[in-house]
């Protein structure tokens, strides 16, 4: 089954794509989601190496996971009073200005979208 989402999502149909293991969009996640909540409702947030041993076992898109793991650093960071990037032990005046992705898609669909998200953003080419 993973496969064939997997081979179904083409970039050309304007559906999400992921780069690993089936595809991944809103209702993958919430599937994941639904399926780690059990398992992980006894562990406090703090015991992130317990988790991902959790998520290594029941399997998950990896966009899901990223967001789990990057919410339970935040709540960390809030829960200890320290910003996110002092508790990751980052320089904000050494961090770099990120970019904007428009995604893996066709070259119309990436000159459709850029300017609106130039737009939108204030960010520059």
């Amino acid at each position: 089954m993973v496969d064939q989402a997997h081979e179904e999502a083409r970039p050309e149909d304007g559906r999400p794509v992921n780069i690993g293991y089936g595809l991944e969009d809103a209702e993958a996640g919430r599937a994941d989601f639904g399926r780690w909540i059990p398992a992980l409702e006894s562990l406090a947030p703090w015991e992130m190496q317990k988790i991902e041993g959790i998520l290594d076992e029941l399997g998950g898109g990896r966009a899901a996971r990223a967001g789990l793991d990057i919410a339970l650093h935040d709540w960390l960071g809030k829960r200890l009073g320290s910003p996110l990037y002092k508790l990751l032990g980052t320089d904000p005046d050494r961090i770099v200005p990120t970019s904007v992705t428009v995604g893996i898609n066709p070259c119309e669909i990436v000159r459709e979208r850029v300017p609106e998200v130039l737009q939108r953003t204030g960010a520059r080419v």
